[in-house]
């Protein structure tokens, strides 16, 4: 019989603990009927850092077909018995890795769950292919069993410590001036640094320039039983600043006089960065302070110790954009006047326009090209331009349509064609006529058949049928602006009603 060399995948769960000693995990739901492990990777650690972390498997006493791990055993079965002399090979330096129990018996029907903790702190770096070597005794199933003892087997797991990337020498902000600094390693050796103003292992301000940096440090390492190398990075922002003149603020009214300095990034209390103040020993006269009339003091330094306020205010003509009206001044409420009342650059701001259309016959119905105003114009003036006649009130999309008299009264293109009410239903009225959003179908009885928007060209927009309201309200606010036709179907009669969309 050919002699069973196992390769067991037992796939890690990787899950850290605190504890020394590992508590398994039951994933059997995820696995094959005769067991197996859970997954395949440790976590990562880095080095000269404390590590802990553990792995779970699960095994069982079922017999399964050999060929899952040696192709070359396939049809025959075995199952698990025992596992034992359990060793560790090829981790990092300073990690080691022990087992919950020294060996695992299996029983037929029971899931058996073993776990290996791993802990320390690794002194290497890289990717490790880590391996746990054990023994496995087996029978072969059949009508005669036949046990085969201390075969073996090997697990290989995954575990990546990452470099330390720290270093040292970098402040946050520099002015562009300063002298260059020196970055000083103080995790693994190396890596290199990038950044403007970079070179080597030292940071120039000044090569830099003015702005906001990210400088750096990017190292890999392979080390030991590693078979691949890891890598990590550490960024600091610096902001770099150009000199700035400052002047001495002694009342700490925001403006300077006087003496000077240039520093960067200068924030202490009592500087500014303009030297406009007239009087630096108080605080109520500077360049926007508001001039007080008539006390002889030029509380905003603009040279005149007496201020003007023609239109009498409380705003100095310095300030006042117009110190001839009384509505115009700093921080005045905007008005629907054609001015520029809060002192903003900006006329009439803030406010709603709406379109306004000439009507001449005043009969709520305009024509011609819209005016776009902030205020009602009042008589004169129309929100439609659907008007066919703006000298006479009797024609206009809102009149009663006077059938064969060759006048177009409703404006609809016809005179009494489709704007005429036809049929005996005299109940039926639709308000309100003009109307924006919503059209009510009143005086409706027994149960409505359908009710038909149409356009002025007699074409079906849109239907309703199965009416039994005795108001119906229809939604029109997806119409266009515009002369429109509702024909209301009930019991074999019908009434057509015209109506215009605003």
């Amino acid at each position: 019989m050919k002699t069973l060399l196992l390769l067991i995948p037992f796939t890690m769960m990787g899950i850290s603990n605190l504890n020394a000693q590992c508590t398994p995990v039951d994933c059997s739901a995820e696995l094959p009927p005769y067991g197996g492990t859970c997954d395949s990777m440790l976590m990562g650690g880095d080095v000269n850092v404390p590590y802990d972390d553990f792995e779970s498997f699960v095994m069982n006493n079922d017999c399964f077909d050999a060929g899952v791990f040696d192709p070359g055993l396939a049809g025959t079965d075995i199952k698990i018995n025992l596992v034992h002399d359990i060793t560790f090979a090829s981790l990092p330096a300073g990690i080691t890795g022990v087992t919950n129990q020294p060996s695992y018996a299996t029983s037929a029907g029971v899931n058996t769950l073993g776990c290996a903790s791993f802990t320390g702190t690794p002194t290497e770096i890289g990717v490790f292919n880590g391996t746990i070597d054990l023994l496995v005794d087996v029978t072969v199933c059949g009508f005669i069993p036949i046990d085969l003892t201390d075969q073996n087997a090997q697990y290989v797991m995954w575990l990546t410590v990452n470099p330390d990337p720290t270093f040292t020498g970098l402040g946050s902000t520099y002015c562009s001036t300063d002298a260059a600094v020196n970055l000083n390693i103080t995790g693994t050796t190396g890596g290199t640094f990038s950044g403007p103003g970079v070179t080597g292992s030292t940071f120039d301000p000044a090569a830099a320039g003015a702005g906001m940096h990210t400088i750096k440090y990017l190292v890999s390492a392979m080390e030991g039983a590693a078979i691949a190398a890891a890598s990590d990075s550490m960024e600091v922002v610096v902001v770099v600043s150009d000199p700035q003149t400052y002047y001495v603020d002694a009342d700490n009214d925001g403006y300077g006089a006087g003496v000077a300095i240039t520093d960067c990034n200068f924030t202490t209390t009592g500087y500014s960065l303009v030297d406009t103040d007239c009087d630096d020993g108080d605080g109520a006269i500077n360049p926007g302070a508001l001039e007080i009339l008539g006390n002889a003091i030029d509380e905003n330094c603009d040279g005149s110790l007496i201020g003007t306020d023609a239109d009498n205010d409380g705003f100095d003509s310095s300030l006042d954009c117009d110190d001839n009206d009384d509505t115009v001044y700093p921080g005045a409420t905007e008005l629907c006047d054609g001015k520029d009342n809060d002192c903003n650059s900006l006329v009439d701001d803030g406010l709603t326009f709406t379109d306004y259309f000439t009507d001449a016959d005043n009969d709520g119905f305009g024509t011609g090209t819209a005016s776009s105003l902030c205020a009602d114009p009042g008589v004169g003036f129309a929100l439609v331009d659907t008007d066919c006649d703006d000298t006479d009130a009797s024609i206009n999309p809102g009149a009663t349509e006077i059938p064969g008299n060759s006048i177009d009264e409703d404006c609809d293109g016809v005179d009494g064609a489709l704007g005429i009410e036809e049929g005996s239903l005299s109940t039926l009225n639709a308000y309100p006529n003009p109307t924006e959003n919503v059209l009510f179908i009143s005086g409706l009885e027994g149960l409505t058949n359908s009710i038909s928007v149409m356009n002025s060209n007699g074409q079906v927009i849109t239907s309703h049928s199965n009416i039994d309201s005795p108001i119906y309200e229809m939604n029109v606010e997806n119409l266009e602006s515009g002369i429109y036709f509702v024909r209301i179907n009930q019991n074999n009669n019908s009434k057509v009603i015209r109506f215009v969309k605003k």
